[in-house]
């Protein structure tokens, strides 16, 4: 587990709730130097997701160029994925500022 890359994971913007958990959960498997290699029957069961929605959200990681995909193969014809995350290329969440983030009508409603 790398807490730096999941920091990083935290703050990055990525545009889809379940997208986001995925790369949460890989950067949880991954080493330091961004590597990690999940079943995709593991990373869904995890998330409390379906296989199929944990393979559609990771491909979408992977066309945003923010992990590589690399599927590996054994002489018995088995296969896994390892996964490459490219945490230089995620796009950061701006800011927060204390009021300037919330949606007007909060702002007069809420706070004075």
């Amino acid at each position: 587990m790398s807490i730096k890359l999941m920091d990083k994971a935290f703050n990055a913007k990525v545009g889809n709730p379940l997208t986001k958990l995925l790369l949460i959960k890989l950067a949880d498997n991954a080493n330091d130097e961004g590597v990690c290699y999940p079943s995709y029957k593991k990373v869904a069961q995890q998330c409390e997701i379906s296989r199929q929605t944990a393979i559609g959200h990771t491909k979408k990681l992977a066309e945003m160029g923010y992990i590589s995909i690399k599927e590996r193969k054994t002489s018995k014809g088995h296969s896994s994925n390892l996964y490459i995350l490219h945490s230089e290329k995620w796009e950061e969440l701006p800011p927060l500022t204390s009021q300037g983030a919330l949606p007007p009508l909060v702002n007069e409603v809420d706070h004075p």
